[in-house]
C-alpha cells in the first residue's frame, strides 16, 4: 500500500499523524539531516577510514625502515661471508 499509494495512507483520517510521524522519521533517518542515522554512520565510516589510514601509513613507514636496516644486516653478513676463504 505504502509503494502503490503512499499519500492516500498518509492523508487517511486515522493515520494522519502516524503518516507525518513516519514520514519525518524517514527523512530525518537520511543523509539530508546533520542528526539522521545515516549521516551519523557516514560520518563515522569516514572518520574510521581516517584513523585506518593513517595506520596504515605508519606500518608502511615502519616496513619500510625496517626492509632498510634488515638490506645493510644481510649485505654486512654476505660481506662477511665472501672474506671467509674457500677451503
Amino acid at each position: 500500500m505504502l509503494n502503490s499509494d503512499y499519500s492516500g495512507v498518509v492523508a487517511f483520517p486515522e493515520c494522519e499523524q502516524w503518516g507525518r510521524t513516519f514520514t519525518t522519521m524517514l527523512n530525518n533517518a537520511g543523509t539530508g539531516s546533520a542528526k539522521g542515522i545515516l549521516s551519523l554512520a557516514l560520518n563515522s565510516n569516514s572518520n574510521i577510514e581516517s584513523t585506518l589510514n593513517a595506520e596504515i601509513s605508519r606500518e608502511d613507514s615502519l616496513i619500510s625502515a625496517q626492509q632498510k636496516s634488515l638490506t645493510a644486516e644481510l649485505n654486512a653478513a654476505n660481506q662477511i661471508m665472501q672474506a671467509i676463504p674457500n677451503c
